[in-house]
């Protein structure tokens, strides 16, 4: 039992239809995807970016937002989708450009995934994807919803199950499946009320000096703006539910603003940040709490700060391996008469920040998985800004580990238990009181009869899946539901 996860690469084909991706290594159950207009790895002029969802053939979303290099009065704009995985409109000097490309999710495959691409380009633009799989991870969604217009707790349901983690991305526009004029956008993450952030950025339409700026906070999952940069909703989040989360919003216009979701069950999941280096070099990341198996990585490129700074900077990352990483920037310079907008594409870093489109600011590779508590990055371009950088760490399930007095050999009539951990009663009745982390508490009684073995799971959130009948008996998974094994 385990998570699985990996980040790649595939080009956008020249014609429409299916266009399986294979190499992934496993079957994915969620996929992340970030992409532009580059043929080409590295940087070029003109900004035109996108991040998608996909869960299944019927639940995937993408937010897209572009804006043309050197025009005098800048027109940026924004789509935020829930009938395509990938999508991106021309960089553009009027707002509702072309479309460049767009596909929908068609399927899961053993290897990778198919894409059914219902807008083509004959350019080879580029497109990452971050992939998630595994039995760890037990339930995967994607929705929409609505903008709560009114401050106060606003529940969102119809998720399935009660999340371990959520992702959250949303811009100003108020009707899905169309481009909105100016630029607003956000993404946020978190796995309960403590533990959450957002990054955000902005892009004023129509004006003849370029506004553009952002904000990131570690107390909030989302922070939205007009394209001017005022304040138009900010909400925490309040908890995750049995069908979904709750979100608590400080402000709310009367906007009613679409937003996505990718909510994940299964697996460990951290939320955290930390502040990159100013000398060049390794910087371990510690406090995760568990061994990593990647890290997607966000950040608006500036300090820490609890105030809207000057100059739209973004970036996306990921790091599993120092052979397996990727990362994505974008940018549009403030208080300039002729919009001075950029964006880069890499595969040999998880981190880099650019000043439109040079020079190079700041730049990691991604070094390691460490011991049972980070992650470790090496910086080799550094200034004089210890930049803010966002992480959602994951890795496998937590696996219970039982007392083991005497060891015992169980025969086990029902097609629902697992094996993984050795449980050992004692001669007749062994009452197992388990804790593991946090949100983990199992209880388990054990009855040894002459032939068969009766389990009797205790709690409400613990059961037992199988995987073969007789011999030692073990458990290492943990999901929702309580069952009962008869003799």
């Amino acid at each position: 039992m385990a998570l699985s996860v990996a980040t790649g690469r595939f080009t956008v084909p020249g014609s429409a239809g299916l266009q399986s991706i294979t190499g992934v290594g496993f079957q994915p159950k969620a996929l992340i995807f970030f992409g532009t207009e580059n043929q080409a790895l590295g940087t070029r002029d003109d900004l035109a970016s996108f991040i998608g969802f996909a869960a299944s053939a019927t639940e995937r979303s993408v937010m897209a937002r572009e804006h043309d290099n050197a025009v005098t009065s800048g027109e940026p704009t924004n789509d935020n989708r829930d009938d395509r995985c990938c999508f991106l409109r021309h960089h553009i000097t009027t707002g509702g450009g072309a479309i460049n490309y767009g596909a929908d999710f068609d399927s899961f495959d053993a290897d990778g995934f198919t894409l059914d691409w219902i807008t083509p380009t004959g350019e080879a633009d580029i497109v990452f994807y971050i992939a998630i799989g595994g039995d760890d991870l037990t339930d995967v969604s994607v929705g929409q919803f609505t903008k709560k217009t009114s401050i106060g707790t606003d529940a969102i349901t119809g998720v399935g199950f009660q999340p371990d983690v959520i992702l959250i991305m949303g811009e100003f526009g108020t009707v899905l499946n169309a481009s909105s004029v100016g630029g607003s956008f956000f993404m946020g993450c978190g796995t309960g009320p403590t533990s959450r952030w957002v990054t955000h950025g902005f892009d004023e339409d129509g004006v003849p000096n370029m506004d553009t700026g952002g904000n990131q906070r570690t107390d909030k999952i989302i922070i939205q703006t007009d394209d001017g940069g005022s304040l138009t909703a900010d909400a925490d989040l309040d908890s995750l539910d049995a069908d979904g989360f709750t979100l608590d919003y400080i402000t709310a216009d009367g906007n009613a603003n679409q937003y996505s979701y990718l909510a994940l069950k299964g697996g460990s999941y951290d939320v955290g940040s930390f502040n990159g280096n100013t000398s060049i070099g390794n910087q371990a990341v510690t406090g995760v709490g568990f061994l990593p198996i990647m890290e997607i990585f966000r950040s608006y490129c500036f300090a820490a700060s609890a105030s809207q700074v000057d100059n739209m900077k973004s970036l996306i990352g990921a790091g599993i391996s120092s052979s397996e990483r990727s990362s994505h920037w974008w940018g549009s310079e403030d208080s300039v008469a002729v919009s001075d907008t950029s964006m880069e594409l890499e595969e040999l870093f998880c981190l880099r920040v650019r000043t439109d489109p040079d020079p190079l600011l700041a730049s990691a590779d991604f070094v390691s998985q460490d011991d049972s508590d980070g992650f470790t990055v090496d910086w080799d371009t550094v200034d004089a800004i210890s930049r803010e950088i966002l992480y959602l760490a994951m890795a496998d399930a937590p696996k219970v580990a039982l007392p083991s007095p005497a060891l015992a050999t169980w025969t086990v009539l029902s097609p629902t238990v697992t094996l993984g951990v050795t449980l050992t009663p004692t001669p007749a009745v062994a009452t197992w009181a388990v804790a593991g982390p946090a949100n983990v508490s199992l209880g388990v009684t054990l009855i040894q009869m002459p032939a068969v073995a009766r389990w009797i799971v205790a709690s409400p959130s613990v059961t037992v899946q199988p995987r073969g009948i007789g011999g030692d008996m073990i458990l290492d998974d943990i999901i929702e539901k309580t069952i009962v094994v008869p003799d």
